[in-house]
């Protein structure tokens, strides 16, 4: 008898990957037997793209027949491909004579080696257009690629026309996607960079599940500032008192680059940056995000970027999507949406929409959904970080509570630990439900603050409901 070996490629799933929840739901000792409650986004880990993700068709992968997913496949080897390079008709000659309508390939780029690095998923080897359509009419059945996607990410024009090309010609593809440091051994994705250059914007503790003392959070700051290159630069903003005392005692003949806040204004809603060799209007919003501007400018100028090549490329960007994203625009109010859940992020965020339009009221949203926000002794964290807010509303789920196996948090700690003096606490959707329907913005902004999604409720009926 053959024997055949079965050989599984997928990444493993677990709670440090990106988009991935996996929470206990039901134990043993406690009701009787063991369950899990999984919490997936769509392209987490190896996955497969449905015609569906870049409106080629409706289909979703549930109706796709299984038989399509057993086939001969042809692996090759195109590790010669360097980063950001593009694979070619040219790289599978190998195969091109033997392959036969109905047949899949896998890419084999050596890029599973760069999982937790930029690189993995900023400067991925891509398929080209010419591969695309070699692809369709060789009747290729499924392409399979190491990297997060067959196409550039951070180029939204290739990477639809790709996906757009593949999917026409009805061929699936597999793809795998950045993870972070294992479950076993617990040991945080910075300790593996060791990097030559590096910024440091701040040290402010989070993650009480996995760090549970300030001092075990700030133990990883040193480790990792100890472990940078001796001929490396380290950035860092000098106005942090705990990164300045990192920096100070575990730095080791680095080259030491403080920095602080440039100078700028607000017009009209607008942040101006006051340079030297004149005004820049950014479209980024808040001080922090002023000071991580400063940042990038130096490590960029560290490389060998210009600054006026950094300025008149930095003018245009808008910010990174659910950090302070402008969600609905009129002539006397705005919508904000933020993935802010660490105190020193909601304390940024809340300062950033009030410095923006200071006579405008301000209703603060925040939704309580990490582990160290749902905690009992964290969330005295949080002390003022609302204070710029003429209103605020804190939620959570109380099933929240129990899927996260914590102890319960009653309004009254929640009150005392934000010390917000026009504060409402509201535990169930319904309630939150009513409270943006009665919100009327009038000369008035409305920031959102969340890393879960408000039990459901979708921003866009949220503006409905405000407008």
């Amino acid at each position: 008898m053959n024997e055949k070996k079965i050989i599984d490629l997928t990444l493993p799933i677990n709670n440090t990957m990106g988009g991935v929840s996996i929470e206990p739901a039901r134990t043993l000792s406690k009701d009787g037997w063991n369950a899990t409650t999984l919490n997936l986004y769509s392209h987490s880990g190896t996955h497969m793209d449905a015609p569906i993700h870049f409106g080629v068709n409706a289909q979703t992968i549930d109706v796709l027949p299984l038989s399509r997913l057993v086939s001969n496949a042809w692996k090759v080897d195109v590790t010669i491909i360097k980063p950001k390079g593009l694979i070619t008709v040219k790289h599978l000659a190998s195969i091109a004579e033997k392959i036969l309508p109905g047949d899949s390939i896998l890419l084999h780029t050596g890029w599973s080696k760069k999982i937790g690095t930029e690189e993995y998923r900023n400067a991925l080897p891509r398929i080209s257009k010419e591969l695309a359509l070699w692809l369709g009419d060789k009747e290729v059945n499924i392409i399979g690629v190491e990297p997060p996607s067959v196409a550039d990410v951070n180029n939204l024009e290739e990477v639809t026309e790709i996906h757009n090309i593949l999917m026409k010609n009805d061929i699936i593809i597999i793809e795998g996607d950045e993870y972070l440091s294992s479950p076993i051994h617990r040991v945080p994705k910075i300790h593996y960079y060791k990097p030559s250059i590096t910024s440091i914007s701040g040290i402010a503790w989070d993650h009480i599940n996995v760090f549970p003392t300030e001092d075990n959070y700030i133990q990883q700051f040193r480790n990792y500032v100890a472990d940078i290159d001796k001929n490396g630069t380290i950035i860092y903003y000098e106005n942090d008192n705990i990164l300045n005392k990192v920096v100070e005692n575990e730095s080791n003949g680095q080259q030491l680059i403080p920095y602080s806040t440039p100078k700028f204004k607000v017009e009209d809603g607008q942040i101006i940056l006051m340079k030297e060799e004149g005004d820049l209007p950014l479209n980024i919003i808040g001080t922090h995000n002023v000071q991580n501007l400063e940042a990038a400018r130096l490590l960029c100028k560290n490389i060998g970027v210009e600054n006026a090549d950094f300025y008149n490329s930095i003018k245009d960007f808008k910010g990174a999507s659910r950090r302070l994203q402008l969600w609905h625009k009129s002539n006397t109010a705005s919508i904000y949406y933020d993935f802010a859940h660490a105190p020193s992020k909601v304390t940024a965020s809340v300062k950033a929409v009030k410095e923006l339009w200071p006579l405008r009221k301000l209703i603060a949203i925040f939704e309580l959904h990490t582990y160290s926000s749902l905690n009992n002794e964290f969330i005295v964290e949080y002390a003022n970080s609302l204070a710029p807010a003429d209103e605020a509303i804190v939620y959570f789920n109380a099933h929240t509570l129990t899927i996260k196996k914590l102890h319960a948090l009653s309004k009254q700690t929640i009150k005392d630990a934000f010390q917000h003096h026009n504060l409402k606490v509201i535990s169930n959707k319904a309630d939150l439900h009513l409270s943006l329907q009665n919100i009327h913005l009038n000369n008035s902004n409305l920031l959102i603050m969340t890393s879960g999604n408000l039990s459901g409720i979708k921003m866009d009926d949220i503006v409905t409901f405000v407008s």
